[in-house]
């Protein structure tokens, strides 16, 4: 019902009360259809854009490819300005080797190379990424192929604006759809290598976990093959191992690349079952220096053929500090030490789980003790570009921005990225909580 306020004004100083009393009655009447009348003093509501995404399965494959179309709307009273971006997440929990393998439709998304890990973040080309009041974008599909392993993906899509674009209501900008797809049979070796320790002799001690995550056995006898990647410290070696039914390896100190069989069962592992506690060292010369070691998994010859080969390696990224260079002690544990001959050595804090403001960031690392201080953007951005942020002790971190102490415009500081794929830095306001963590530089 539409109440529309019609009188006559006798006198000037009881036409606004009349006026205001004519509208608070029609608003309460009927709220979405007040009509201002060229009443003074009555403002109308701003227009703004709703962008709505929906997503829906199309397909699933039998070689484990499944298809999602995402449909986008502005179900708003304004257009939605660009750059618009579309970014996917898989949900915790997704079969290992899941990727992202393409895009397809009119006026399609622009989005990184093919395969991409998750997440993933496209732009959308089309209008320049707008969108007017009542359009939609529809047709696109995205593909996700999962290993022949099989098993549940989450797929998430978010849509967004620029940050000075407001969206009336940002609960319709995500969609989620969750998928079974069923293994298609036969082993599937998984290897995880983590760093255990790194000790100031130099020797860097790592962890090796083995699991068939497939639904047949892997048969033996199964080899693990211990590589050292190009550029490494010269004179390094492979020192020993240990472990519960430990690999047989060729005697040490050995050069890489070294290959070690798996004795255990004969070196097969039944569907579920797990080799885990082994570990390998390496001595690095006293210089120190960057390190990188590789470690891959494979089925005997001639058995049943692993199912998916983008999990049985893992590469971890190591500095090791030159021989007597050591990190202070403080309350919170030092995470990543970063040394060489060359250059002084840091000491890296754990990221906090918890954020600051540039202001209590400050006087955080400051509290830690004599030497301990924010880092620079530069830091940051170099102790990203070093790979050192694929060491276990950095990974599983929901935050990716880390505040840094280079000044930005006026009540901001530079933040930096450091989450793959990172490397980019944008402006955080002095009273934003970001999060954080220290360096000491020795």
């Amino acid at each position: 019902m539409q109440f529309t306020p019609s009188y006559r004004c006798i006198r000037s100083y009881r036409c606004g009360i009349r006026a205001a009393l004519l509208i608070t009655a029609a608003s309460s009447l009927a709220p979405a259809t007040v009509v201002a009348a060229g009443l003074p003093g009555v403002a109308r509501r701003a227009p703004a854009p709703d962008l709505e995404l929906k997503k829906t399965v199309v397909s699933v494959a039998p070689d484990g490819t499944i298809t999602f179309a995402i449909n986008i709307k502005n179900i708003g009273n304004a257009t939605a300005t660009g750059p618009t971006t579309l970014t996917e997440t898989l949900s915790p929990g997704y079969p290992a080797g899941t990727t992202f393998t393409g895009t397809s439709g009119a006026g399609a998304l622009a989005c990184p190379s093919f395969p991409a890990a998750s997440p993933m973040t496209c732009t959308l080309a089309a209008n320049g990424g707008s969108l007017g009041a009542g359009q939609g974008w529809a047709g696109w599909t995205i593909k996700v192929k999962v290993p022949p392993s099989g098993g549940t993906v989450t797929n998430c899509a978010k849509i967004t604006m620029p940050s000075q674009v407001v969206d009336a209501n940002p609960a319709n900008n995500q969609s989620c759809v969750t998928v079974t797809v069923p293994g298609s049979g036969g082993p599937d070796l998984q290897l995880k290598k983590t760093v255990v320790s790194v000790s100031a002799t130099g020797i860097v001690t790592y962890a090796i976990n083995v699991k068939n995550i497939g639904n047949a056995t892997a048969s033996g006898p199964m080899t693990v093959t211990e590589a050292l990647t190009p550029g490494f410290p010269a004179g390094s070696v492979f020192s020993g191992i240990s472990g519960a039914g430990t690999l047989s390896c060729p005697s040490f100190p050995a050069a890489s690349p070294i290959t070690c069989t798996l004795p255990a069962n004969g070196g097969s592992l039944g569907a579920g079952q797990a080799w885990s506690g082994w570990t390998i060292s390496v001595k690095v010369p006293p210089a120190g220096g960057s390190l990188e070691n590789c470690a891959t998994v494979s089925v005997g010859v001639g058995t049943a053929a692993d199912v998916n080969l983008g999990n049985n390696k893992d590469c971890v990224k190591v500095m090791v500090p030159a021989s007597g260079f050591s990190c202070p002690t403080t309350p919170a544990g030092v995470v990543t030490q970063v040394a060489t001959a060359a250059s002084p050595g840091k000491c890296w804090m754990p990221v906090g789980t918890s954020t600051k403001t540039y202001a209590q960031v400050n006087s955080y690392c400051s509290s830690l003790g004599a030497g301990w201080r924010m880092a620079t953007k530069t830091e940051l951005l170099s102790l990203y570009a070093s790979g050192l942020m694929n060491n276990p002790n950095w990974t599983g971190l929901n935050l990716d921005w880390i505040v840094s102490s280079d000044a930005g415009a006026p009540g901001t500081h530079v933040a930096v990225n450091i989450h793959p794929p990172g490397g980019t830095t944008t402006p955080a306001v002095d009273t934003t909580p970001f999060a954080y963590t220290c360096v000491h530089t020795i």
